[in-house]
């Protein structure tokens, strides 16, 4: 039996490991493959969330240009929405915090919360985007920023039960 073989063959048995005591603790396969595909879940939704994010980031960066003449706080508005998306999309990805994804729920809504004052009542000194719900920019954003944050608070609130081995 060659090394690859007795590997392949090996690793579809329970392994086991001898305890201080002398008696033998099996590690479950299933137990291992629960964490691994733990693992890969809380990854990929980490990594959506920081996409999301990161979409926030893109579509503000693309708007904040003719905001700059227009009105220049909400040009600083969308420049503190770009950094903190991707401070909080780093923290998200490279780190293992559940508070991480409430910022970046909170982030999403806080950003939607915005969009909805500026179509509904205005923001003062930008009163000509009321009633303006088709910008394709505006919707992209809505979609972006509803779906981060569904996502943020999903992964937060199934985050408490995870599979041990």
């Amino acid at each position: 039996m060659t090394p690859t073989t007795q590997a392949a063959s090996t690793s579809a048995r329970p392994e086991t490991h001898a305890n201080g005591d002398g008696t033998q603790v099996v590690v479950r396969q299933a137990a291992q493959e629960a964490l691994l595909t733990s693992a890969i879940r809380e990854g990929a939704t980490r990594a959506t969330v920081a996409a999301g994010l990161g979409a926030l980031a893109v579509i503000h960066a693309v708007d904040a240009v003719g905001k700059w003449t227009e009105t220049r706080y909400v040009f600083w508005l969308y420049i503190g929405a770009i950094l903190s998306a991707v401070a909080i999309g780093g923290w998200a990805i490279f780190t293992r915090s559940r508070t991480a994804l409430l910022a970046a729920a909170g982030l999403s809504v806080s950003v939607l919360l915005g969009y909805v004052i500026n179509r509904t009542v205005g923001l003062p000194g930008a009163m000509d985007d009321i009633g303006n719900w088709t910008e394709p920019l505006g919707l992209a954003s809505m979609v972006v920023e509803v779906t981060t944050a569904a996502v943020a608070l999903a992964a937060y609130a199934l985050g408490g039960a995870r599979p041990r081995a």
